[in-house]
């Protein structure tokens, strides 16, 4: 759990709604549990729940996107409304086409890298 910067605990995701259900269910038996004699320590405890979960409630009160993704739910659509980001890590497997492939010098000839000269020779 990190420290937000007023020095509450900020929760780490998943944001979702058994979080903030179990966050709540804590923040219940604290509270149960406190009195007029309790101890500053014990309401810093309900003070960190509480902002535990209005940091959770924060979150899942945000609009989705409507890109249909599981993995991106915030991403941005491609013009076939497909998830711009899936989209472009399956291209990231494609080899680039010819013309952008790195070329080096390999005994006075240009090669891709990778490969070896056309007459055979070693650099």
């Amino acid at each position: 759990m990190k420290r937000g910067d007023l020095g509450y605990p900020v929760p780490f995701p998943p944001y979702d709604r058994d979080a903030l259900l179990q966050r709540t269910r804590r923040l219940n038996d604290v509270m149960y549990d406190l009195s007029i004699k309790s101890s500053f320590s014990e309401f810093s405890v309900v003070a960190d729940l509480l902002h535990e979960a209005f940091c959770i409630a924060r979150e899942l009160s945000r609009p989705r996107n409507q890109s249909g993704c599981a993995k991106h739910p915030g991403g941005p659509r491609d013009v076939d409304e497909s998830c711009l980001l899936c989209r472009a890590r399956s291209y990231r497997g494609v080899p680039p086409p010819a013309s952008l492939r790195r070329r080096r010098m390999v005994g006075g000839q240009w090669c891709e890298t990778g490969e070896e000269p056309l007459d055979g020779t070693e650099g």
